[in-house]
């Protein structure tokens, strides 16, 4: 398993990335947002760092379509540079574009938060 951090990412900031989609049950089908494909198509869209004494952390906005939104779990996540990893999103809000009186939605904005302890002598220093 690869060691996610902030290096990890910021290359990647605005490139695409795949999730990967579960089966989903038949009688599901006819709810609205529901998505047949097997995969759908996010964009990172910014990455923040905080570092504190005892840990680093990180959490990264992607942007989905407007037409699905993806409820909160893990999914396989796939990158042409990263490879594929498990990420926990979370649906955060939505995405707009335009000014304000006439803005329209372009997607649905999802969090991952990342956090790892650091070693002694890190976190001593």
């Amino acid at each position: 398993m690869t060691q996610l951090s902030y290096t990890t990412f910021k290359p990647l900031l605005h490139q695409k990335f795949k999730v990967k989609l579960p089966e989903v049950r038949p009688e599901l089908k006819d709810v609205p947002g529901f998505c047949e494909s097997k995969e759908l198509d996010i964009e990172l869209v910014e990455i923040t760092e905080k570092n504190r004494d005892t840990h680093d952390s990180f959490s990264l906005i992607f942007r989905g379509p407007e037409d699905t939104l993806l409820p909160q779990k893990s999914y396989a996540v796939q990158n042409d540079t990263l490879g594929t990893e498990n990420i926990f999103l979370v649906a955060v809000g939505e995405s707009f574009e335009g000014e304000r009186d006439s803005a329209r939605k372009t997607g649905y904005l999802y969090q991952a938060v990342f956090s790892c302890l650091k070693k002694k002598d890190e976190a001593s220093s």
